[in-house]
């Protein structure tokens, strides 16, 4: 038995020494012509060797320096180079009479591709008949296995028109590439892409374990990692945007089955998980949304208001069939502020979006941007004029049909609050309207209201209706002065245009209706209580007050202006300028038989008041003897007082120093 082993292992031995003095008598010269030979026969172009490849026994394989093709013509075609590389055959499978390459690797390799504008590859498939691996159910399997495929400083330039494509320093390894077994994949490269005007820059890392061939294919531990540069379209502050998950398919159900997905960012995370129809497609599984609010917003440029809690969560299932994608049972929290949601989109010609918003207490100016100032509102301001040029450009049938309906706790605007909040929104194309809106003012007050927004032509309509409305308490939460107190009722139906708040208030024009009870203003009541005698004789306060007023371009006329109350008449009229925030006005105030011409002007919340100076002289010089008479039928005591209150004006106005600069205000 030693010695037929001896002599088997003889024989081997022979003939290894022959096949080796056969490779090495081999003229590789040859060989290499013949690969260019034929690949010129195929191509056109013949692929060019700096020298012979070098042939090996053990493993089988080959090594080459410098290879080169170039197929481009006329600024079209392909072009191929590498600096080396080297093939290896597996032993033992080929003893088996089984073809198993063992390794193949690429130097630096680089490939162009320069594609005539508007040239579209044919679309895969279109081969009549069905190979076995496109049949459900079938399984894929590779007509030579692969143990390491390994690729290093590679680069790939793509042109095509305007638009260019460049991956640079690519390093690209596969092991382990057999019929039902997992591959493992690993490849990273820096990315410049220059696609629409608009430029993509950065650097991409993939790691991944898959099962494509012979059997079920799935992809496990997927990590793709994509870091913007300072170049791109997304911002580098952003950091790294990463794709984690687990997949199977079932190709017999044509069902992609998504045990963990997920997209995330430093500060930001979406994850899905369901099953994904490859037939239709369609998807049923659930969604969840968590992050950092403001330091996603600072990591795109955008300052928010700093609070203690940081923090979104909105988890939901997810259904998309046909063009529909509908989030049901959706719920989560945006800091402390609790959400729910139902929403359904339809991707049509146009997108059509429909359902229902729940929002518990919500602090509006905490998620704003804050004000910016100097240089960077200027640049801010120029980047909104451009936003809205875009838009103007774009075609009203592209805006989204919505039918969406809004319910909250609470909305605050810095001491500003609204309660008991609804309203619903619907329209398309542009022309949108606020079917109905109701809330409640914290500090005392019912507003409804209803509206139109014609976007494309910037046109806008509002009818408001506010009732119980306690000035005082709003002026306090709008941080301004109480400067009159009273319950106000409002109706106002008004339109307006343009882009920007300013432009919108110097366009507003329109009519309304302000009615208010118990009216105490206290500059006014200052001013009354200067004319001797009536300080305490009359009221302060006007318990009905009527103000019919018409807009017209950010222009208002209110008249007639009438107030009432027992002792105390008033009628005027003002204009007010909404721009400047400013009212300039006269009335006339009646009472114990005196007519009381006062003048008032100033912004909004600071008017001044002040008695017409004419009117000051003639009542002093008549004041004494309307007493006088008033004390004569009243009794001897009392005209005695009067006459002395008489005396004393007199006095005053013959100094003629503080009675006439009290009578003309502050």
């Amino acid at each position: 038995m030693k010695r037929v082993l001896c002599w088997i292992g003889g024989i081997v031995l022979v003939l290894a020494a022959v096949l080796a003095i056969v490779i090495s008598q081999l003229d590789t010269e040859f060989i290499s012509g013949q690969i260019s030979a034929a690949v010129e026969k195929a191509t056109g172009t013949p692929v060019r060797f700096a020298s012979p490849p070098e042939l090996s026994l053990l493993p089988p394989g080959a090594k080459f320096t410098a290879v080169s093709w170039d197929g481009v013509q006329d600024g079209q075609g392909m072009r191929f180079t590498a600096k080396g590389g080297e093939a290896h055959l597996e032993l033992e499978p080929l003893l088996h009479g089984e073809l198993v390459i063992g390794e193949v690797r690429l130097d630096s390799p680089s490939l162009s591709l320069l594609l005539p504008e508007g040239k579209a590859a044919a679309p895969a498939g279109t081969a009549s008949g069905n190979t076995a691996g496109n049949k459900p159910g079938s399984e894929v399997l590779l007509p030579l296995e692969l143990g390491r495929l390994t690729l290093s400083k590679g680069s790939l330039h793509v042109e095509k028109g305007s638009e260019r494509y460049d991956l640079r320093d690519i390093n690209l390894s596969v092991e382990n590439l057999r019929n039902g077994q997992d591959a493992v994949l690993r490849c990273d490269f820096t990315y410049d892409l220059l696609t629409a005007g608009r430029t993509l820059a950065g650097t991409l890392a993939l790691d991944a374990q898959a099962g494509l061939f012979g059997m079920a294919p799935r992809v496990q531990n997927l990590s793709l990692t994509i870091t913007p540069s300072r170049r791109g379209l997304l911002p580098a502050g952003l950091g790294p945007v990463q794709l984690q998950g687990d997949a199977s398919l079932d190709t017999a159900a044509r069902q992609l089955h998504l045990s963990r997905l997920s997209l995330s960012v430093p500060h930001g995370r979406v994850g899905l998980t369901g099953t994904l129809g490859l037939d239709g497609p369609t998807f049923t599984g659930s969604a969840l949304l968590e992050g950092a609010p403001r330091k996603l917003a600072s990591a795109l440029g955008v300052q928010l208001k700093p609070h203690a809690q940081d923090a979104l969560l909105f988890k939901g299932s997810v259904t998309w069939e046909g063009d529909t994608l509908a989030l049901s049972q959706c719920k989560g929290k945006l800091d402390a502020t609790p959400l729910r949601a139902e929403l359904r989109l339809h991707f049509r010609d146009v997108l059509a979006m429909e359902g229902s918003l729940s929002l518990g207490k919500l602090q509006l100016d905490e998620y704003l941007p804050l004000p910016e100032s100097g240089k960077d509102a200027g640049t801010a301001k120029g980047k909104e004029g451009k936003a809205v040029a875009a838009a103007d450009k774009e075609s009203v049938t592209n805006w989204p049909t919505i039918n969406l309906r809004l319910a909250m706790s609470s909305l605050g605007w810095k001491k500003m609050h609204l309660r008991d909040i609804s309203l619903a929104l619907s329209g398309s194309k542009g022309d949108y309207r606020l079917t109905s809106f109701q809330g409640v003012l914290e500090s005392g007050g019912r507003l409804s209201a209803g509206g139109r927004a014609e976007l494309q032509s910037r046109k806008y309509a509002l009818d408001l209706d506010a009732a119980e409305v306690a000035l005082g308490p709003l002026q306090e939460s709008l941080e301004k002065p109480r400067s009159v107190e009273g319950l106000a009722a409002l109706k106002a139906s008004c339109t307006t245009s343009g882009t920007g708040a300013d432009a919108m208030m110097a366009a507003l024009s329109g009519s309304g209706d302000l009615r208010l009870r118990n009216m105490h203003i206290p500059a006014l009541t200052s001013l009354l209580h200067s004319v001797p005698g009536l300080k305490g004789a009359v009221s302060d306060t006007f318990e009905q007050v009527h103000v019919p007023f018409v807009l017209r371009k950010g222009e208002a006329d209110l008249a007639p202006m009438t107030a009432t109350s027992p002792k105390l008449q008033a009628r005027g009229q003002a204009h007010a300028s909404l721009p400047r925030q400013h009212l300039k006005g006269t009335a006339t105030i009646t009472t114990l038989g005196l007519n009381i011409p006062v003048n008032y002007e100033g912004p909004f919340d600071n008017l001044s008041f002040s008695l017409d100076s004419k009117f000051a002289l003639d009542a002093v010089k008549g004041l004494g003897s309307n007493l006088l008479e008033g004390g004569k039928k009243a009794g001897s005591a009392a005209g005695d007082t009067a006459r002395g209150a008489g005396n004393s004006i007199g006095g005053a106005v013959r100094d003629a120093g503080g009675a006439i600069r009290g009578l003309l205000g502050r």
